[in-house]
């Protein structure tokens, strides 16, 4: 069957009908026009990085959280037919606020990026469109209030999840334009819901070969997100956003109901010039500074963050354990990921610390 013309991206619709293969769960279109879902076609999957001219960060197009969504529903669907379980996936990212992970920066939680998202369920149990469409077709609320019930849809690292596998798709995909559709359908097909070690359900491989393919992509996504680039655009968008919030230029919340791109004219119309100039540098930034050492006058950071990273299970016919176990290629493409370490320091000379420096007496922090 053909799937429907999802995107005016002809990449993104392809991209979709591979991940459903042609079986595409129309049940959820009506839901992908509802306020909440519709708000996340605002919001960038690469947490802000489309506004940047770093060469880090050339994404191919625009690839929205709506876009994730939609593709984690189409893998939740291929590999469950349960539409409880592709709901959870199309809706996972709900309480997701412009710029994504930036606001857990911004929150000064780094390390488990885990403070900005609200609970899905608080946010579609206050959207009257969506329970009227969950009502007819009887599809009980519940469900969405604990998604971890649902370990195929969302599982803890290193396992592999519906929400895991396709931010690794995607990333080399659309961002660091490592694979093309051709590599992800050549390994798509040995991808199965099996059992795991402690006889749990989990998303996994059919055989080594397969997923050694996958585990090379798997380092491109982890290594990514570990890169100086990364650390700092994130904590100098977080900054941005703080600082935004404290001088009032719009309320935390607005996070949750603005687009991306309407955050940012606010900052760029306001009368906030070290605002303006933060953003403007933000935008143009074509490089960064390392440092194994302390640089001083110029906008800096040292710091760690989450570690992203899978190690998939291997649940075939003769053999069955973990990718990193059964081969020695996907071990050592783990343990580079884990040994890998950028400069201690990152910096951008074109701002100094001065920029990032609150009139504590005259702001309120937002908690």
């Amino acid at each position: 069957m053909q799937s429907p013309v999802i995107s005016n991206n002809e990449e993104l619709n392809k991209y979709f009908s591979l991940l459903c293969k042609n079986n595409f769960p129309e049940f959820i279109l009506k839901y992908i026009d509802s306020p909440v879902l519709k708000r996340l076609s605002g919001v960038g999957h690469f947490c802000g990085c489309d506004y940047t001219k770093l060469e880090f960060f050339d994404v191919k197009y625009w690839y929205s959280r709506l876009d994730h969504s939609i593709a984690c529903a189409c893998i939740a669907w291929h590999l469950t037919k349960d539409e409880n379980q592709t709901l959870l996936a199309l809706f996972h990212d709900c309480g997701t606020p412009a710029f994504s992970h930036c606001v857990d920066y911004m929150l000064q939680d780094i390390e488990t990026q885990e403070s900005a998202e609200k609970n899905i369920y608080d946010v579609i149990n206050n959207d009257v469109p969506t329970l009227q469409l969950l009502k007819n077709d009887n599809i009980d609320i519940n469900i969405f209030k604990n998604i971890k019930n649902f370990p195929i849809v969302e599982n803890k690292k290193p396992k592999l999840c519906v929400d895991r596998l396709e931010g690794v798709l995607s990333t080399c995909l659309v961002w660091r334009k490592t694979w093309e559709l051709s590599d992800i359908e050549s390994f798509y097909d040995d991808i199965i819901v099996g059992y795991n070690e402690n006889q749990e359900q989990e998303i996994s491989f059919k055989n080594i070969n397969s997923c050694e393919k996958f585990f090379e992509g798997i380092l491109e996504y982890s290594i990514s997100m570990q890169k100086n680039e990364d650390k700092i655009y994130m904590y100098l968008v977080g900054d941005i956003l703080k600082q935004a919030t404290n001088y009032k230029l719009f309320k935390f919340e607005d996070l949750y109901k603005l687009s991306e791109n309407e955050i940012l004219n606010l900052i760029k119309n306001s009368n906030n010039n070290k605002l303006v100039e933060m953003l403007d540098v933000f935008m143009n930034l074509t490089n960064i500074g390392r440092s194994d050492s302390p640089v001083n006058d110029v906008y800096s950071i040292s710091l760690e963050c989450k570690k992203r990273y899978v190690n998939p299970f291997i649940y075939g016919e003769h053999q069955q354990g973990r990718a990193s176990e059964l081969s020695k290629y996907c071990n050592e493409l783990l343990n580079q990921y884990l040994n890998y370490e950028d400069t201690k320091y990152a910096y951008i000379k074109e701002l100094t610390m001065n920029n990032s420096k609150e009139k504590t007496k005259e702001e309120e922090l937002v908690k």
